[in-house]
């Protein structure tokens, strides 16, 4: 289960253009942008990751989770 989740954030991420991406600015149009201060936007940006950094690190938990396939450990997965 937590594996197929892992997965599932890696194919989202697969699908984003770029390698920098801003959450706080994804849902604004460009008339909000313009309407905005160079201190606005600065300040929206702050909050930000970058691709290859969070894949690789989501990569990192496939490869930990495939060595807890086995009936001898339990992963207690309470969700995301």
């Amino acid at each position: 289960m937590l594996n197929k989740d892992v997965l599932e954030w890696i194919a989202v991420l697969e699908k984003l253009d770029g390698e920098y991406y801003y959450p706080d600015l994804i849902g604004l149009t460009e008339a909000e942008l313009a309407n905005m201060s160079v201190d606005e936007l600065e300040e929206l940006k702050e909050a930000y990751f970058v691709k290859s950094e969070v894949m690789k690190k989501l990569q990192t938990c496939v490869n930990y989770l495939a060595k807890f396939d086995s009936p001898d450990y339990v992963v207690h997965y309470q969700g995301i």
